[in-house]
């Protein structure tokens, strides 16, 4: 719970931004309940549009968040999801996952997503188009 959308964050990001030069960014969605990754979410929608404004960055860039509970209605974007690895990051946090069952919530959304998108994985997930520059 120490994550900041603040001046220093988000012109770290912005360098990070320019270092890689990414076409696709993906980060958590502002509504998520979790205040770390609504602050993530600022973080990086703020420094893709200070990167357009006055960044001097002119490399198009799309953001797409992820979805969290509550299915997309619309996706954007579907992608295969590595749900082994997901369980390794979800195991990192008992407490989360037995207040909330974190992880049963998110491998019944990714396979629901991969059956919905006939996709190739047995896991997917979707994302929402935030920006396309």
């Amino acid at each position: 719970m120490n994550i900041r959308c603040d001046k220093p964050t988000i012109l770290g990001v912005m360098d990070n931004i320019r270092d890689f030069q990414p076409d696709t960014i993906i980060t958590n969605s502002p509504d998520d309940i979790h205040n770390d990754h609504r602050e993530t979410a600022k973080i990086v929608q703020q420094a893709v549009f200070h990167l357009r404004t006055w960044g001097n960055y002119n490399r198009p860039i799309q953001l797409y968040c992820g979805e969290i509970f509550q299915p997309l209605s619309a996706p954007h974007m579907v992608l295969p999801a590595d749900i082994n690895l997901k369980r390794q990051v979800m195991n990192r946090f008992p407490s989360q996952n037995d207040q909330y069952k974190w992880l049963e919530l998110v491998e019944t959304l990714n396979r629901f997503r991969a059956l919905q998108f006939n996709s190739t994985s047995d896991y997917a997930e979707a994302f929402s188009l935030i920006y396309k520059w």
